[in-house]
């Protein structure tokens, strides 16, 4: 992680542009625009569109950072009940999503040696909106010391699914012995387990 581009989103909110139009406008994937977000490296030809398609050098939004020889990288443990702040793909995203920093979180469902040749893992999202029909694939988690929460959600198991694990962001806490069970029952039930 060599270069830094917060200053292209910071050019790109002054212009009223979207990640998502740059994106289109300069004829990128998704992958990319997401690895820029991370701050990992992009191809030179990444970098002359988009100096082509908003008339800058690199020099205006590029940074870049030393690498520090004493830093150790540490792969990050994903165990199951353990819950995750994740990026939302951008097509799932609307305008005032991109900004508004409300936090979407995952449960991670199984560990990652479960699924280890692949870059996905098997995950439960959490909503904020409860349905108005209440069934036993909905669980309700309260926030405490343990799960790191800020606010009630609810564990939609019939939503279970596979994400890549790049986009997992912060491991947040971890779900209380008493929520997983819970959520183990609801998944033996749904999956007929």
């Amino acid at each position: 992680m060599p270069f830094k581009y917060d200053k292209l989103w910071d050019i790109l909110k002054e212009r009223d542009i979207s990640k998502d139009k740059l994106r289109f406008d300069i004829r990128s994937s998704q992958t990319t625009i997401v690895k820029m977000g991370k701050n990992d490296n992009v191809s030179l030809e990444v970098i002359d569109k988009i100096c082509k398609e908003l008339n800058i050098t690199p020099d205006d939004f590029l940074e870049f950072v030393p690498w520090d020889e004493n830093t150790v990288y540490v792969p990050v443990e994903r165990n199951k009940g353990d819950i995750f702040s994740y990026e939302l793909p951008m097509r799932y995203r609307n305008e005032s999503e991109e900004d508004s920093g409300v936090n979407r979180y995952v449960l991670i469902f199984q560990n990652d040696d479960f699924i280890n040749a692949s870059h996905h893992t098997v995950v439960i999202p959490f909503s904020y909106e409860k349905s108005m029909i209440h069934t036993a694939l909905q669980i309700e988690i309260k926030p405490d010391d343990i799960n790191g929460l800020d606010t009630p959600c609810v564990l939609r198991v019939d939503d279970i699914r596979m994400i890549q694990r790049s986009r997992l962001k912060d491991k947040i806490g971890s779900l209380s012995k008493k929520d997983m069970q819970a959520v183990n029952k609801a998944c033996s039930d749904f999956l007929g387990l």
